[in-house]
């Protein structure tokens, strides 16, 4: 994207300033990924014009905050012209500020990452650490981007309608001491889910999930994960008939996959609809698993991302012989998402998403509708 930059300051020192022709950025959201190649380099260019009588007015410079991590290039193909270049040295995070001579340029976040995890790192609780979690203001975000699925957590307020939760109290996220399941619904949406992300985030309720589903199925996100939170205040079968009679209504179509680590929510999908796509999630590899995974025609199965790694290797492979995706959770770090998502038919589930760093999905593909 090219964008002419203007300010009133430089107007009224056109004079001594440089003015500026074309700045053509890496990306337009201040995120950019890079990948850890030294070799390959994301180009920011950058062309102006200097007064005629001051040719050294324009400082058009760039700095890395952590070299070790991203370094920057300067070339001068012509005059008026400067190439910065970015490339990754190490998977990690690090900015980069560019100056534009007079003009205040926003730093850019730079994530160098391997390719391979790209598309294969789901965003966690709506979109990991860039947004609130489990708000509607995260899946807008995520939709933005080329991620390959988003994953959040519900839960059912006392009358019966699920929304997005994931801890059975409503203290960490909105700072409101209460349970989700002695509230109704009209009571959590007088509650704030951004209160305990950034003291600048504008306030918004828990949202249903059937506003979240109704959202999502016009999106071009191909997977979304619900994890159904299981509270004692239900039994299974009344959490899953609500879920599942949301996401009917919803139209989100077979994108939807729903999982819990309660065996209970499991058998009772499967036995409520037999065409839901569903996930388990458990803390470790039990020798039980393969027959419980066939049994219920499971399709994905969450284990922290160590246990892939370090575990019995031999009987995760026969899991995924049977045709199950595997997912680790959660990566903090694309070196740890890079690690898992190196394995075969394996995604990781991620609070750092290098979807995030590329270029909007809305200026890739014209939004449509998933059939």
């Amino acid at each position: 994207m090219i964008a002419c930059l203007e300010s009133t300051a430089s107007r009224s020192r056109a004079p001594q300033q440089c003015r500026l022709i074309v700045v053509q950025p890496p990306t337009t959201t201040g995120r950019l990924w890079v990948p850890d190649d030294t070799s390959t380099n994301v180009s920011f260019q950058v062309s102006w014009e200097s007064p005629p009588d001051d040719h050294d007015a324009c400082n058009i410079s760039a700095k890395s905050f952590d070299t070790s991590v991203v370094r920057v290039s300067e070339t001068t193909p012509v005059p008026g012209t400067v190439l910065f270049g970015f490339s990754g040295v190490r998977p990690g995070t690090a900015f980069v500020e560019v100056s534009l001579g007079a003009f205040n340029a926003p730093k850019i976040q730079v994530a160098v990452s391997a390719t391979r995890s790209l598309d294969l790192t789901i965003a966690h609780r709506g979109a990991g650490n860039m947004a609130p979690e489990n708000t509607l203001s995260a899946l807008r975000l995520a939709s933005k981007f080329a991620t390959p699925g988003v994953e959040f957590d519900v839960r059912l307020t006392r009358d019966s309608v699920p929304i997005l939760m994931h801890d059975s109290s409503t203290l960490r996220t909105t700072g409101f001491a209460g349970l989700v399941a002695n509230l109704t619904f009209l009571q959590t949406q007088s509650l704030n889910a951004a209160y305990n992300f950034s003291p600048s985030s504008p306030s918004e309720p828990p949202p249903a999930l059937l506003d979240v589903l109704s959202f999502l199925k016009y999106t071009q996100i191909p997977l979304v994960f619900a994890e159904i939170k299981h509270d004692s205040a239900f039994t299974p079968a009344a959490e899953v008939r609500s879920i599942l009679d949301v996401a009917r209504r919803s139209g989100i179509g077979n994108s939807l996959v729903l999982y819990s680590t309660t065996p209970g929510v499991i058998s009772q999908l499967r036995a409520a609809d037999s065409l839901v796509r569903l996930g388990y999630s458990q803390n470790r590899y039990q020798s039980t698993q393969r027959a419980f995974l066939a049994r219920y025609r499971v399709e994905f199965m969450f284990y922290p991302f160590d246990s892939i790694l370090h575990g019995d290797t031999a009987a995760l492979d026969a899991i995924r012989s049977d045709g199950v995706r595997l997912i680790g959770y959660t990566t903090k770090r694309f070196s740890e998402a890079d690690s898992i998502t190196s394995i075969e038919a394996t995604f990781a589930l991620g609070d750092s998403v290098p979807a995030f760093f590329t270029k909007p999905l809305q200026q890739l593909f014209p939004s449509r509708r998933r059939s």
